[in-house]
Parts: C-alpha cells; sequence; structure tokens
C-alpha cells in the first residue's frame, strides 16, 4: 500500500510541475471551453472506481490525469507495481462533449497512436461519469 501511495504522490507531484495554471480549456478555434468557477471541471487526477452502472471495484489500478489540453492515462499492477498500460495526448472539451485524441503510448495500446475518442462528460462534485465508447465513472484525488 505504502509503495502504491508513493507512485501515486510521485506521478500527481510529476504531472503538476508539468502543467500549467490557465483557468479554461485551450482550444484550436480560440474559444474557451467549459469552466467550473476559475478551475475547468475536469482538471485534475482521477481514479476509476467503476464502469457504469457495475460494482465499485479496488483491483483495477487506474490513474487519468487531465490538465488543460492534455491527458494522460495509466494502468499498473499493484503487487509488482508495474506498469500495464499507459498512452495520453490531447483533449477537446465543449460544453460535456469531452475528446482525447492519443498521441503517444507504450508498445501495450501503440495500436491506438492517432485515434480521437469521444465521450459525453458528466462532472458532478468529484465525480466525473465518461459516457461513450467506454463508459466509466472516475473520481477528483486529493
Amino acid at each position: 500500500m505504502k509503495r502504491q501511495l508513493a507512485f501515486l504522490g510521485g506521478f500527481v507531484l510529476l504531472m503538476s510541475a508539468c502543467s500549467s495554471s490557465k483557468s479554461s480549456v485551450n482550444r484550436t478555434d480560440g474559444k474557451a471551453g467549459a469552466t467550473l468557477g476559475a478551475t475547468n471541471a475536469v482538471n485534475g487526477v482521477w481514479r476509476f472506481v467503476r464502469d457504469v452502472g457495475g460494482p465499485m471495484t479496488s483491483l483495477t489500478r487506474k490513474i487519468k490525469h487531465i490538465r488543460d489540453k492534455h491527458w494522460m492515462f495509466s494502468q499498473f499492477d499493484p503487487a509488482p507495481n508495474i506498469t500495464l498500460y499507459h498512452h495520453g495526448g490531447t483533449y477537446l472539451l465543449d460544453g460535456n462533449s469531452y475528446a482525447e485524441t492519443i498521441d503517444y503510448a507504450n508498445e501495450t495500446t501503440g495500436g491506438m497512436l492517432g485515434q480521437t475518442f469521444r465521450y459525453d462528460v458528466n462532472v458532478v462534485g468529484d465525480t466525473m461519469t465518461l459516457t461513450g465508447p467506454f463508459n466509466e465513472v472516475w473520481v477528483r484525488v486529493k
């Protein structure tokens, strides 16, 4: 457990250092994306909790980091702390329409390079629901 928390803490620190602090999503059309107060509603570090309609899970370790116009996803096996999947890229948020484009990946997800996955996104408090090719519920890591 300590190793997992250390991994997550280091991951969050590293990603925060690489991020800027703009308050809205950068868009190619020059318009600001949807915001919640001064902070974009999807910005943050998220932990996967379940598939939509499914039971809560504690076995799967998935982390998604979203900041300004970039995102990344990692899934790891908690026993040996080995990364199974890692990929990320850019995203576009327009209202509740959210699209992730995969710009980089490890060998296990390299076949997805260049693909864009479109979702309906709903953020309520610290819970984000993505409905689209994958229907998932995420909670914000604090």
